[in-house]
């Protein structure tokens, strides 16, 4: 068998990119895919994100499942301040040097709920809260919350439906089966293919 040595060195240059943390809590069970920056990042358990994103302050729940190249959070420029470069402000910035010392409130939170899915190549603007359940399709750009689950996609992304009824939401919601130990997963997880079987959970 013919060895492709382009495709094992590819292989290992990924293996030696890792992902670079700073100031993160990022649960044991959870994985960062390679090349991934995060800045300031708490990701609950059996939570992923792909290869390559850049995410900032910003609050993943659990069994979150997040693609490649995406962008969540980051810093804001001031859009009140004669300039909006970032020497005229008092934080670090890459020129390692300010002609200025104001303070703007330009890092605010994002918060991504329980079990919310986003799709490759999405942008979200920073201050949003991302609802349990949400689903958010490839290639958007999200600049509002996001109502727990709903499936938004677009730029701006829209609200194109809701996965389940407001009766079943709230019903789920109620359930927070991602605080569930592992045993009680393991005991219940054959009951998550439809609302139907998962309501047969507590009957």
């Amino acid at each position: 068998m013919k060895i492709n040595r382009g495709y094992l060195i590819s292989k290992f240059i990924r293996l030696i990119n890792r992902p670079a943390l700073r100031n993160c809590y990022i649960d044991r069970t959870s994985k960062v895919g390679t090349g991934s920056n995060c800045i300031a990042v708490q990701m609950g358990r059996y939570s992923y994100m792909g290869k390559n994103n850049s995410v900032t302050n910003t609050k993943i729940g659990s069994f979150c499942s997040i693609a490649s190249y995406c962008a969540i959070g980051g810093g804001d420029h001031c859009k009140t301040m004669i300039s909006t470069s970032p020497v005229f402000v008092g934080y670090k910035n890459i020129f390692r040097k300010n002609f200025g010392h104001a303070v703007p409130d330009m890092h605010k939170e994002v918060i991504i709920g329980h079990d919310v899915w986003i799709g490759e190549n999405v942008f979200i603007n920073d201050g949003l809260n991302i609802g349990n359940g949400a689903i958010i399709g490839a290639h958007s750009v999200v600049t509002h919350d996001v109502p727990p689950y709903s499936i938004v996609a677009g730029s701006p992304a829209k609200i194109i439906r809701y996965r389940f009824s407001p009766e079943d939401v709230d019903f789920i919601e109620r359930t927070k089966w991602w605080e569930w130990s592992e045993e009680k997963l393991i005991k219940n997880g054959p009951f998550f293919n439809s609302i139907e079987d998962f309501k047969g959970i507590f009957n």
